[in-house]
């Protein structure tokens, strides 16, 4: 499995809309993506700093996501409440422990 890693930072006074742009707008049109397995966001209510992680099930997939401008067309959504441009990496999952 891949890992999509999105990290960028919210305005003061804006993570509750950037958590609802997140939620109803953002992700919704990855869960269709050939692949997909699912999505976390990270927030650290105090600085505004977000993590956004998407889960694909091969580096393809996740490659994908991004070649196919849905993840341009998806931060759109957030522009308005982000005070920097989101820094997009990409890692292996190579461990995991459910709960």
């Amino acid at each position: 499995m891949y890992a999509g890693v999105m990290q960028f930072t919210i305005q003061p006074g804006q993570i509750d809309n950037a958590i609802k742009a997140w939620n109803e707008e953002m992700v919704p049109p990855f869960t269709k993506l050939p692949g997909w397995k699912g999505a976390y966001m990270l927030t650290d209510q105090a600085t505004g700093r977000v993590i956004s992680i998407g889960l694909y099930e091969t580096r393809e997939y996740a490659v994908g996501a991004a070649d196919v401008g849905l993840i341009a067309e998806s931060f759109a959504k957030l522009r308005p409440y982000l005070s920097d441009e989101p820094v997009r990496s990409m890692f292996e999952v190579t461990g995991h422990f459910p709960g």
